[in-house]
C-alpha cells in the first residue's frame, strides 16, 4: 500500500509498544515529591545500593495501613502515604526486575496442612 498526496496524518509504527500514554501521571508525580523527600533525607540513589526485599513491603503495608485508618498524609514528608506504597513498591519491583536476588530475604512457608483457600502455614502454627 502506497502513500497518496491525500494521506493528512503521518506515519507512526507504534503497534506493539508499550502504551506509555495509559500512565496514571498524576500518581508518578506523587511519587516523585516522595522521591524528593527521600533524596533529601538520605541520598537520591541510595535506595539503589539495595535495601531487603521485606523492608520494602514492610514499608509499603504500614504506608497503606495507615491510610485505610484514615491517614492521608504520611506526617514526617507531608506526602500522600498512598505515594510512599508506590514508591516503595516501584523499588521492589526494580529489584525484582534486575534479579536483585541477595535482597530477597522472604519467608518461605513450608506447607504443613491443607487448609480451605490453600494458605501456607508455618509448620509449628500446624494443628495436629
Amino acid at each position: 500500500m502506497g502513500l497518496s498526496e491525500h494521506d493528512t496524518k503521518g506515519l507512526k509504527a507504534d503497534s506493539g509498544k508499550n502504551r506509555m500514554d495509559l500512565i496514571p501521571w498524576p500518581a508518578v508525580w506523587a511519587m516523585a515529591n516522595v522521591r524528593q523527600f527521600g533524596a533529601e533525607k538520605y541520598r537520591p540513589w541510595d535506595w539503589d545500593k539495595g535495601i531487603e526485599y521485606s523492608r520494602l513491603a514492610a514499608a509499603a503495608l504500614r504506608h497503606i495501613t495507615a491510610w485505610l485508618s484514615g491517614e492521608d498524609l504520611d506526617p514526617e514528608s507531608g506526602q500522600s502515604h498512598i505515594a510512599h506504597a508506590l514508591t516503595g513498591l516501584a523499588f521492589l519491583e526494580t529489584y525484582i526486575m534486575q534479579c536483585r536476588k541477595e535482597l530477597d530475604d522472604r519467608y518461605h512457608y513450608v506447607k504443613a496442612v491443607s487448609i480451605p483457600g490453600d494458605i501456607p502455614v508455618h509448620p509449628k502454627s500446624a494443628i495436629a
